[in-house]
């Protein structure tokens, strides 16, 4: 009797339940890939000199076909060369006047199945160039709550044609006192406009943590090419929220 019953539990443990049967008797090979977004610049100043850099999620085995229509452009597939096609670097030709670009992927899996292809619609902003260390040196910041302090100015390394990296922001009593935090900024001739992504200043506020600016409800800030001032309406925030938007001012001293 106790032998009957062993066996019946060893035969019962051998059975799959429903998911181990689905699983077994799934044929992955049939499996159509799906691309769900493209990462990258939404924006981009279609200078003819600098590449934007475009990716899709990844799965391990899958290789990336990347085009662009609507304007001429160079495409650099795997850039670093080391099989991630998934990565894609965006040259696309200088503009005299603002255009769109649609960029386009598809993936392939590793049995060879093809996704839909996946569209991304990027604004390219013609390019009117700057004398870019005109607007590098010592600006006094103003945040429109009646707090100044002083801010440097320099060029960005990583982008010489458009970005500038500014010193000492939020460096006010009123906020957290010097030594300030720092913001990396674009600015672009055309239509006399600034803008920047939302990110840490290097402020940790000792009660909130990281303090972050970012342009408020996305609106663009602007410069002024005679006096080269300029200014925008940021948001300070931290983890818990916003402190609140502040027309920030920088005048050249």
């Amino acid at each position: 009797m106790i032998s009957l019953v062993a066996l019946v539990l060893m035969v019962v443990s051998c059975e799959k339940n429903p998911i181990e049967q689905a699983n077994e008797e799934y044929d992955y090979s049939k499996m159509v890939p799906r691309v769900m977004a493209i990462n990258g610049p939404a924006e981009f100043i279609a200078s003819g000199q600098q590449y934007a850099r475009y990716t899709a999620p990844t799965r391990g085995g899958s290789t990336f076909e990347w085009s662009v229509s609507k304007v001429s452009a160079e495409i650099v597939v795997d850039p670093d060369d080391n099989g991630k096609t998934y990565i894609a670097d965006i040259k696309f030709d200088q503009l005299d006047e603002d255009s769109v670009a649609i960029v386009t992927v598809v993936e392939t899996n590793y049995f060879g199945t093809k996704s839909d292809p996946f569209s991304k619609t990027v604004s390219l902003l013609r390019f009117c160039p700057l004398e870019m260390d005109d607007f590098t040196g010592l600006y006094l910041e103003g945040d429109g709550d009646g707090q100044f302090c002083d801010v440097t100015v320099t060029r960005d390394p990583a982008d010489m044609l458009f970005g500038l990296v500014l010193d000492g922001i939020l460096g006010q009593n009123y906020w957290w006192g010097p030594p300030g935090g720092h913001l990396v900024i674009k600015i672009e001739g055309c239509n006399n406009t600034l803008f920047f992504d939302k990110q840490a200043t290097g402020i940790v506020d000792p009660t909130y943590g990281k303090v972050y600016m970012e342009l408020d409800g996305g609106v663009k800030g602007w410069i002024d090419p005679d006096d080269y001032s300029f200014g925008y309406t940021g948001k300070v925030t931290v983890a818990a929220g916003s402190f609140g938007a502040y027309p920030f001012t920088y005048t050249k001293q």
